[in-house]
């Protein structure tokens, strides 16, 4: 857990989108300290600008895009993939909560062909066991929720989303952090398999805190073996 003392100063309202409205409550900026890890994609716990406390309804997923050769990835002769070891989400949460979360990766696609990629529930690289999130005390806290993930590795040079899903909605709150000086590229909100952009079509500012830790894994084919079918099987 990872209390913020935090003050309220002014609420900013976003377009509204099918009945839904997205309320902005800004916060004094908090910085936090993460605690060193080897890589990391996404947008890690930092900086903590404001909260979007109305937007969440439950049974829904939330994504953020990735692309390991914009974030670095510590490149090293033969490493070819990554593999996922965790996803986290922060949330503020209350004491009522009973959630149950797992998490995905999937592939980015331009599924429109409008230059802008969405995820694609078509190619996933690994979907987590799920996980319950309860026994909350006190009364609104914010918390990192990690969920363990055993994904199969994906190439380092082509575009992702972390994805974290909530399979249930019991919980009268369920808060959303920002970073609004962070603009960490193309954020959903997925309900029922439709993608809605939380920035071009909601009008969010800045960046909800979702990050994935993980591990740098060789994916070269051996010389002397390598077929061109199986060279291609590295970009998958």
């Amino acid at each position: 857990m990872r209390l913020i003392i935090a003050l309220m100063v002014l609420a900013l309202a976003a377009p509204a989108v099918a009945g839904r409205d997205a309320t902005l409550t800004p916060f004094e900026p908090v910085t936090q300290d993460m605690p060193p890890v080897d890589v990391v994609y996404g947008n890690p716990y930092g900086d903590c600008s404001g909260c979007y406390g109305n937007w969440w309804e439950g049974s829904e997923s939330y994504a953020l895009r990735v692309d390991p050769r914009d974030q670095g990835y510590a490149y090293t002769p033969g490493t070819t993939e990554f593999r996922v070891e965790n996803i986290h989400m922060q949330l503020w949460l209350e004491s009522s909560c009973n959630l149950t979360v797992q998490a995905r990766l999937l592939k980015g696609v331009d599924l429109d062909m409008d230059g802008f990629d969405e995820p694609d529930e078509t190619h996933v690289y690994g979907v987590s066991a799920p996980i319950q999130v309860s026994g909350i005390e006190g009364w609104i806290d914010s918390y990192d929720i990690l969920v363990p993930c055993d994904f199969e590795s994906a190439s380092l040079f082509r575009t992702y989303f972390l994805v974290f899903d909530f399979l249930d909605s019991e919980a009268n709150y369920c808060g959303l952090p920002i970073c609004s000086e962070c603009d960490c590229g193309q954020m959903y909100n997925g309900v029922e398999g439709a993608w809605t952009d939380l920035i071009g079509e909601v009008g969010l500012i800045g960046s909800m805190f979702i990050w994935a830790e993980v591990m740098l894994v060789d994916g070269a084919v051996p010389q002397g073996d390598a077929t061109w079918g199986g060279v291609k099987t590295m970009f998958r």
